[in-house]
């Protein structure tokens, strides 16, 4: 008798990569205090901004840059972006106009 080989079914574990998501936007000032992004209105440097998790809990800190981006990588799950307003700014209102791209979430204008 000559061995056979024969297929049998088994499991192999196969490790998928978790891709982290990319969290981020743009801070600009809002020169009118409308709370909608208008042409010519410039990003916002140097505002503080945090990322928080479901929890509320701060897991990772930026500032937005010269433009007013700012960007975080995080892996997927629930989050919250808080931001710090510049001293003698305030945030213009938010949900302003149709489009919510365009609107203040949040945006520094002088107090």
């Amino acid at each position: 008798m000559t061995p056979t080989a024969t297929a049998t079914a088994s499991q192999t574990p196969t490790a998928t990569p978790v891709v982290p998501a990319t969290i981020g936007d743009r801070v600009w000032e809002d020169a009118n205090a409308n709370g909608i992004q208008e042409s010519g209105e410039p990003g916002f440097a140097d505002v503080a901004v945090a990322l928080l998790n479901a929890n509320g809990v701060q897991v990772d800190f930026t500032t937005t840059d010269s433009a007013g981006a700012y960007s975080f990588s995080a892996p997927a799950g629930a989050y919250r972006v808080s931001f710090i307003p510049p001293e003698g700014y305030i945030f213009s209102p938010r949900y302003q106009g149709g489009d919510p791209g365009w609107t203040a979430m949040p945006t520094p204008r002088p107090a």
